[in-house]
This record gives C-alpha cells, sequence and structure tokens, in this order.
C-alpha cells in the first residue's frame, strides 16, 4: 500500500509544479502588460526582462519591487516611483496569487482599478496618487483575506463600498482626504484597528458601535456627519402623518395672511422704526474709539502693494464695512492661541487696523495692540465652507504645522465670523520686493533697492525647503500648499522666507478654491481637478524660480478682480521660447544678470524651475529631489564667495557647477546655451 501512495504524492508534486511553470509564464505576460500602462516606465525595463521569468521557487529574477512564493509572483511594491498613467486592470487581475499590491505615490491617475478577483490579496497601497472616480460597491465582496485597504490622498467620489463588511480579518481601513460621500458604513469585524474617512464630504449619523470603537480623529472635515465621534447630535427624522401636513399647509396659508397685515402696519409706522434703526447705530458706533491712526486700506497696483487714503480706523469699523456680525455676539467668546500669547477678543476688536489686502481666501488686517505689538487678521467669513466644530478641527490640525519657512498660526477665533491670527512679517512680501518701484510701478524719483542674487537664492532655497516640508516632512500624507506664489511669501525680520495661505483647500469653499494658484498647473486645467496635487505645487515652485530669476511678473501674480499687470506673462511659455532661440543670456533680470561668478547658479536654478514646469506632472521631480538640488547649489554658491579672491582670474563659474544637476534638460558647459530636448 505504500508504494502507491508514494506514486501519488510524486504525481500531484509534478502537476504542482508544472501548474506553477505555467502561471509562472502568464505572471511575465501580466506584469510586462502592466507596465505598459504606466508613462514613465524606463527603470522597469531594464529590470524586467521578458526572456527571464520573474520567480524562481521563492527568489524574484527581475527585481526587488517583486516577491514571490513557488514561483508565482506574490508581492508587488511599485513606491515612490512616479509612474504616472493608470493601472492595467486586466493585467492585475492575472496576478491570482498576489497578496500584497503597493503602488503609492506614483503619480496614477485613472478610476479605480477592479481587483474583485484577486481572491488572495491582503493588503493594498494606492495611496497618494490621482486615482478618481467610485469604487464598485461589490468590489470586496469576494476578496475575503482583504485585512489592508490605504487609498488616502487620491480624488476618489461615491460611497464607501457596503462589500468592505465583507473580508473577515479586515484590519486597517484608511480612505481619508477625498470626495467620498454617503454615509459611514457599519463594520463589525473585530479585527478592525484602524479606520479614518476624515476629511471627505461623507453625512448622516455615524453608526455608535463605530462611534464606540474609534475616536474623532477617524472623521474629521465632514461637516455632515453627526454622532458621538464627532460631538455633534443629529436630528431626528419623523414621518408625518397626513392630518398633520393638512394642518401645517392651513398654518403656512393663515401664516402668509398674518404676515401681509403686519407688512401692511410696519409700512404705516415707518418713522417710529426709522428713528428706533437710528438709537441701534448709535449704540453700536459708541462701541469703542479708536486710539491711533493708520492708513485703513491699500490697494495692489501692477503687482505692488501700495498705501491708499488714510483715515482713524480701528478693527471693529474696519470689519463693520465688510459685514461682519455683530459686535456684540462676536466678542461673548474667546480667542485661541497655540504659542503661549493671549489677549482677550475685546483688545483685538478695539485695536487699531489697517486693511492690508482683499485676496481670493478672505480679508487681511494688520491690527496695533495697546502694547505696540502688531498681529496680521485673516477673516474668512465669506470662504470658509466648515460650521464651528469642523473648523476647530481642521484649525487644530493647522497648527501642528511648525517650519522655519512656514508662517506660523498664532491663534484663531471660530464661531460665525472666522479669525485666524499670525505674527506680523515686517519685511513685506517677495512680490512687493520683486516688482516695487520699476518697470510700470516705477516711482519718479524714488531710489529702488535692488534684490541682488544672493538674497534671491536665500529665498529660493528657504521656500524650497518650507514646500518639501508641507509635502514629505510634516504628515505621512502630502499635504498640498495649493497657492504658491510670490504675494505669498513673507520675509521676516531675518529676511528669511515664510509661506503662507498654506493648506487652505479643505478650509474653502468651492468657488474660492477654484482661484488658487495651483489650479492653473497644465494638468488641472486640463483635466478640472478638484484637489490641488504636489505637482501642481511643483508647477506653482518653478513658475516661482522663473520670476525670480527673469523679473517679470507671471500671469497669476495678481488676485482675480484686480486690475491685470501688463507685464505679466506665461512665463514657462516665455522662457522656453526663448532657451530654443539660444538666448538664455536674455532670460535673466538686469539686477542680477552681471552678478560676478553667479552665472553658473542661475543657469542651474533655470535647469530646475524648466524641470519643475514640464507640462507632464510625471516628468516633473518631487520636491524632495528639488530641495536636494538646490541645497547643493546654495553650499557651492557659499564656498565660492569665501574663495572669491582666488577665483578672479577664471573666465566663468558656469564651469564649476555642471554635470550633476539633471532633471529632463542638460546644461552643456561654453556658451549660456540649453539643450532643451524634449521640452
Amino acid at each position: 500500500m505504500e508504494k502507491p501512495i508514494l506514486i501519488i504524492a510524486i504525481v500531484s508534486f509534478v502537476l504542482l509544479n508544472l501548474s506553477n511553470l505555467s502561471h509562472g509564464d502568464d505572471d511575465a505576460e501580466a506584469l510586462l502588460k502592466l507596465m505598459e500602462s504606466f508613462e514613465k516606465r524606463d527603470d522597469l525595463q531594464k529590470l524586467w526582462k521578458p526572456s527571464h521569468k520573474p520567480c524562481i521557487g521563492n527568489d524574484s529574477q527581475w527585481s526587488n519591487n517583486i516577491k514571490c512564493l513557488n514561483g508565482r509572483v506574490k508581492a508587488l511594491t511599485l513606491e515612490n516611483m512616479e509612474l504616472g498613467g493608470t493601472v492595467d486592470e486586466e493585467a492585475l487581475q492575472e496576478l491570482t496569487e498576489l497578496r500584497i499590491l503597493s503602488l503609492r505615490k506614483c503619480n496614477l491617475s485613472g478610476k479605480f482599478p477592479d481587483m474583485s478577483k484577486l481572491n488572495k490579496l491582503k493588503s493594498v497601497y494606492l495611496d497618494g496618487n490621482m486615482i478618481s472616480g467610485s469604487i464598485d460597491d461589490a468590489i470586496f465582496q469576494n476578496m475575503t483575506a482583504l485585512r489592508l485597504l490605504r487609498v488616502s490622498n487620491n480624488n476618489l467620489t461615491g460611497s464607501i463600498p457596503s462589500s468592505l463588511r465583507d473580508p473577515t480579518y479586515l484590519a486597517d481601513v484608511r480612505m481619508d482626504m477625498n470626495h467620498l460621500e454617503g454615509s459611514v458604513p457599519e463594520l463589525k469585524q473585530t479585527s478592525l484597528e484602524v479606520f479614518n474617512v476624515s476629511f471627505n464630504n461623507l453625512n448622516g449619523k455615524i453608526p455608535d458601535s463605530m462611534s464606540q470603537r474609534f475616536q474623532k480623529d477617524s472623521f474629521l472635515g465632514n461637516p455632515n456627519l453627526c454622532g458621538n465621534a464627532v460631538d455633534k447630535a443629529c436630528k431626528s427624522k419623523k414621518k408625518l402623518k397626513p392630518w398633520v401636513i393638512v394642518v401645517i399647509v392651513v398654518a403656512d396659508i393663515g401664516g402668509l395672511l398674518i404676515l401681509s397685515l403686519l407688512f401692511v402696519y410696519a409700512y404705516k409706522k415707518r418713522k417710529i422704526n426709522v428713528g428706533m434703526e437710528s438709537n441701534s447705530v448709535n449704540r453700536m458706533n459708541s462701541f469703542q474709539t479708536p486710539k491711533k491712526v493708520f492708513p485703513d486700506e491699500t490697494f495692489v497696483k501692477g503687482g505692488v502693494v501700495e498705501s491708499g487714503s488714510t483715515e482713524n480706523s480701528s478693527f471693529v469699523e474696519s470689519t463693520k464695512s465688510n459685514n461682519t456680525t455683530n459686535i456684540y455676539n462676536i466678542s461673548d467668546s474667546k480667542l485661541v492661541f497655540f504659542d503661549g500669547c493671549n489677549f482677550e477678543l475685546e483688545e483685538l476688536l478695539r485695536a487699531s487696523a489697517e486693511l492690508m489686502t482683499k485676496g481670493n481666501f478672505g480679508t487681511v488686517y494688520r491690527a496695533i495692540m495697546d502694547n505696540g505689538s502688531v498681529i496680521v487678521v485673516k477673516r474668512l467669513k465669506e470662504f470658509c465652507k466648515f460650521g464651528e466644530k469642523e473648523f476647530d478641527d481642521y484649525i487644530l490640525f493647522l497648527s501642528k504645522l511648525k517650519h522655519q519657512n512656514i508662517v506660523p498660526l498664532k491663534a484663531y477665533y471660530g464661531k460665525e465670523d472666522k479669525l485666524l491670527l499670525f505674527d506680523f512679517m515686517p519685511n513685506g512680501n517677495l512680490l512687493s520686493l520683486l516688482h516695487g518701484n520699476r518697470g510700470v510701478n516705477k516711482v519718479p524719483g524714488a531710489i529702488r533697492e535692488p534684490l541682488d542674487w544672493k538674497a534671491r537664492l536665500k529665498i529660493i532655497v528657504g521656500v524650497a525647503r518650507g514646500l518639501s516640508y508641507l509635502h514629505k516632512e510634516c504628515s505621512d500624507i502630502p499635504i498640498p500648499h495649493g497657492h504658491l506664489k510670490s504675494s505669498n511669501i513673507l520675509l521676516d525680520h531675518n529676511n528669511e522666507p515664510r509661506l503662507c495661505d498654506y493648506a487652505l483647500q479643505p478650509l474653502i469653499s468651492a468657488p474660492a478654491v477654484n482661484k488658487m494658484v495651483a489650479y492653473n498647473a497644465p494638468e488641472c486645467l486640463k483635466n478640472k481637478l478638484s484637489i490641488p496635487s504636489p505637482k501642481a505645487d511643483v508647477w506653482s515652485f518653478g513658475v516661482l524660480l522663473l520670476e525670480l530669476l527673469t523679473g517679470k511678473s507671471p500671469s497669476h501674480s495678481l488676485p482675480q478682480g484686480e486690475n491685470p499687470n501688463p507685464q505679466a506673462i506665461d512665463l514657462p511659455r516665455y522662457v522656453n521660447a526663448v532657451v530654443r532661440e539660444e538666448w538664455t543670456g536674455e532670460v535673466f533680470d538686469r539686477e542680477i544678470s552681471m552678478t560676478k561668478y553667479a552665472e553658473g547658479e542661475m543657469l542651474q536654478i533655470l535647469q530646475i524651475a524648466l524641470s519643475c514646469t514640464d507640462a507632464s506632472p510625471g516628468k516633473r521631480p518631487d520636491m524632495a529631489a528639488v530641495l536636494k538640488k538646490i541645497e547643493q547649489i546654495g553650499e557651492r554658491a557659499a564656498e565660492l564667495v569665501s574663495t572669491e579672491s582666488e577665483l578672479d582670474g577664471a573666465s566663468n563659474s558656469f564651469y564649476d557647477y555642471t554635470g550633476d544637476f539633471s532633471f529632463s534638460v542638460s546644461v552643456t558647459p561654453g556658451p549660456a546655451t540649453f539643450h532643451t530636448g524634449a521640452l
């Protein structure tokens, strides 16, 4: 009896291995087909060779991105590779033994791939991409082995799939920073430890079991959610009986008749009402008189901030002219501080105030406190889409962002009239420093202080550091700035650049969001994307570099509604045209073009700027790579300055800076020209 059993075992083993060999060939075809759906696949083509099988036994023959088990692909991890393109779901479904799929931060777009046939899949990482559309409601029905699903920071819409209830051992679900709608499903798996659907458009009551298991951080940024987890009571909806509806209709008709009679009565008593209103206004105007006199308004002309008329003005009076809420209501509450400083809201309201600007996201005031300190107040009432609770939650999140190159949030007021408070930056903004008192903005007889190359390079390094912090260092999920431009770069007392108006997209209503600079990126204009991406920020940064190099105003330099700057142009198109004609030397601003030993640095920065403003987001570098190259340029510039006397005989510093800095274009030593390649 033992020999037949042994023969059967051997035959089964051989058949199993033959089956794995056959499917191994299928895996190779599936991987190659999947690779073809990516836009940027050069690195994969060097590693994935169709002449070899991807797996032999448990060993991968192609690359470390592939893990194998019994001759089949069990894990595919292509993370942070900026692949671009879409996911070929037919090719993906052919990897039937796949356990782990990771395509994190690969700049992928298109719809959510169908993985319903991958019933052995345990972990899915698709976060940090631009995947859009809805997820099929039944997609997870047969994926009973699924334990982890991460799709955060995409453009997903529709509802959360009800089939998430089916995977038996589901442990980790993260779907935050999307546009998901509908209700929160009740997931009863006892294995579920992480659940995050914050910053979506979900509504309705959070199931009690979910409220008990997960804290409010899991549900932040969904204004229409209610339940114990978000400390917001749900309104009960009871079906009305027919006779109640009849009573309501009759009452409505009667109410209209009564209102008509009251209107006639009020019209006859008009003089009395006018007198009462006049008394009310007098009481409000006597609330507080200003202690100091400051210009109450500024305006932007040709991209330059200039002083306007001067009148006695307090913060109360400045905000009254912009339709704020009643002073008596706002003064009942307190400011919330984050930096240890503290003063009462009443002190702020009676401070002397100057209207600085009316931007896309609200009105900005400069308030002079009684102790002489200067506070900048951004008023968001007209634009904020959140109620008090959701606003509080998001502002607490913003308060945790700390970096030497961003303006920290000092305090806020979150009632009906929403205020953000910041320390005043004494040295103005980059827009004024770069374009003030020159060209069409030239004031006869006035002396302009040029912004030299050393100062511009310091600003470039600082802005790159601040933006890289938002994209990578401060959170697991990149936080797009969304509105990077020269007027949103302030200079502190050490002339260190500080980013302001960052991470406002989740807070601001749709009409104002669409005015953000990131929406001028080619892919946003073409595809009408609803969330600014880090790649759109990189495009904005590239335009900023071109602005600093050329001294010219980009087309988005002014808030919408302002008089257009006659010198504002499409900078990427202009610079590419000049470079193609090999007139690179004509690109640079005259204030810096003759800077000693700096031509090489400027060419390096120009090269980075052209790469950052590539029309294809997949071809743009990420901010971490950009920062590394810019810091190297800054370090070499410092070394060059320290040995300047030794280089007086050198013909051109350009030779000292080429070789290590290349993205999609390259600089050739000798005459100052670019080989534009694909540009």
